[in-house]
């Protein structure tokens, strides 16, 4: 798997941003290369932060329970369907779900009080 560079996506509503988004948060989960905590996902509204965290547990749940949807994700993420099993993703979706308060995936407010809240003072 190639490495996953941070990046912005910026384009209109209803264009695909959440479905690239939450393929690119599993593809960073299943190569190893970060951990749960060092994830950040950043929207302007709460909605669209949920919907993060929506799509990304679907698509974990479907690849681990539907061969199709399996095999289409694990073509659409460069990964081996026989390496990235549908127990492996079930697996992934485990995690996810018990690492879920340690992802941050929210608003741009929510997550620059968090850094004025926690930064220590002078």
């Amino acid at each position: 798997m190639k490495t996953i560079l941070n990046t912005s996506i910026l384009a209109s509503a209803g264009t695909g941003k959440t479905f690239q988004l939450s393929d690119r948060i599993i593809a960073l989960l299943a190569s190893g290369q970060v951990k749960h905590d060092e994830i950040a996902a950043l929207t302007f509204t709460r909605a669209a932060a949920a919907e993060f965290i929506i799509k990304v547990v679907a698509k974990l749940k479907d690849a681990a329970s539907d061969e199709k949807k399996h095999r289409a994700l694990c073509e659409r993420l460069g990964l081996s369907p026989e390496k990235y099993t549908q127990k492996h993703f079930c697996e992934m979706l485990r995690q996810a779900l018990y690492a879920s308060n340690r992802v941050t995936m929210g608003t741009l407010d929510s997550f620059f009080a968090k850094l004025v809240i926690t930064s220590p003072s002078r």
